[in-house]
């Protein structure tokens, strides 16, 4: 497969993997919002057989399993300017990827609370503690690995040589510093700014997978510009 290929189906595969996980993001915030303090009660008992239930959670795992096809073109595209840092960042913001769209939403799908775990309910002791962990863990993982990626980025400038660069970098960055609100324990009032710190984070990344897709499919056009060579001056002209 030549690079100019899988660049675009890579671009492809992160502007439609961003779009379903910012879609699949908002519609699971709005239902965490409107069924506090019991998150999900109204809707996954009894729904949780729901055709629609079913199809929110395959349109999470299809935007994640696209989001990690796609991610590896972003740093092969700049692999030189992006260095380390930037090999760092995408592997661990990969395996948060795969932590939480893949194997969190699944464990969702049968009403196994994963993705709103955090903080507070390792501290209020809801839920099961060894899932408390592991979703600290994960969000640590794509705190430090979001922002890794997205200063790597920045340094980097423009996924590909002489496109005007987008704001991809300080997308990520927002992305992992929102997250944190994962560490905090909340309750109240600040669980509402939980909420919406977690929804601005999912929308922050999903934008700027979305900003990474439109470039890599615009590599298809991208030429290399020779410069136009000067014409020698006329043996008559420099006697004259």
């Amino acid at each position: 497969m030549s690079p100019r290929i899988w660049s675009r189906l890579s671009g492809m595969a992160l502007l439609i993997g961003g779009l379903l996980t910012l879609v699949f993001a908002t519609i699971l915030g709005m239902l965490k919002n409107a069924n506090y303090p019991h998150m999900y009660t109204h809707l996954q008992s009894p729904s949780l057989q729901s055709p629609w239930w079913l199809l929110l959670n395959l349109m999470g795992i299809l935007g994640s399993v696209l989001i990690l096809i796609g991610l590896p073109a972003v740093y092969a595209s700049q692999s030189k300017r992006m260095g380390w840092l930037g090999l760092v960042g995408l592997v661990l913001t990969f395996c948060a990827v795969l932590l939480t769209g893949v194997f969190g939403v699944a464990l969702n799908q049968f009403g196994i609370r994963f993705l709103d775990e955090g903080a507070s309910s390792l501290v209020q002791g809801q839920g099961t503690e060894a899932l408390d962990w592991l979703f600290i863990v994960d969000s640590v993982i794509f705190i430090v690995g979001s922002i890794l990626l997205g200063r790597a980025l920045l340094r980097a400038g423009a996924l590909i040589p002489g496109e005007v660069p987008l704001p991809i970098g300080p997308a990520f960055i927002l992305a992992g510093l929102l997250s944190v609100v994962h560490l905090v324990p909340a309750a109240g009032f600040f669980w509402a700014l939980d909420g919406l710190g977690s929804l601005v984070a999912a929308a922050a990344f999903s934008l700027g997978l979305v900003a990474c897709g439109l470039v890599l499919l615009n590599r298809q056009g991208t030429r290399m510009v020779q410069p136009v060579p000067t014409a020698e001056p006329h043996s008559a002209d420099i006697r004259s």
